[in-house]
């Protein structure tokens, strides 16, 4: 079983894994759509898609108008090619899947999602690097492969629940 999670940003990620937490594959998300398809279409010939769960848009605040459209407007490409391709995907809202994926904190901590979403990564999946595999000397993390991969590790305890009860 393969458990796809997608962060729909223009700087976020595809990942997939099995059953057994491992990383079978992540991806960058791409800028065009000729180049998701492709994605899928790899996917879709290997039979690793089983269910994609895809985190479900929403407007950020402080987020210019500019950038909000460009957003809006490549989460319906990333709808309608699914839909199109016969693929079958979940929308997950954020707060949905921090709040059975991040750690629970002490109250009065505070901590960015961002953040929360790293310390997860570093219990859920310790030594996995997820820095951006295409530049060569990246220091940061990849924050949209961390979040796809967290969204991906959803859908996994998700349906292994309901496999398993």
């Amino acid at each position: 079983m393969i458990f796809i999670g997608i962060d729909p940003g223009i700087s976020g990620g595809i990942v997939g894994i099995d059953e057994y937490k491992n990383i079978m594959f992540l991806h960058v998300m791409p800028s065009t759509i000729q180049e998701l398809e492709k994605i899928f279409s790899d996917l879709q010939k290997k039979r690793y898609i089983l269910m994609i769960y895809l985190e479900k848009a929403q407007a950020f605040p402080g987020n210019g108008s500019v950038s909000m459209f460009n957003y809006g407007c490549h989460f319906g490409e990333l709808l309608c090619l699914l839909k199109t391709m016969g693929i079958p995907y979940e929308l997950v809202p954020p707060q949905t899947w921090t709040k059975k994926i991040h750690l629970p904190y002490k109250r009065g901590t505070k901590k960015t999602s961002k953040e929360k979403s790293k310390e997860s990564i570093s219990i859920l999946y310790p030594g996995v690097c997820l820095k951006d595999p295409s530049k060569k000397k990246a220091k940061e993390f990849h924050l949209g492969l961390i979040d796809a991969l967290l969204i991906a590790e959803f859908g996994r305890q998700k349906l292994m629940k309901r496999k398993n009860p």
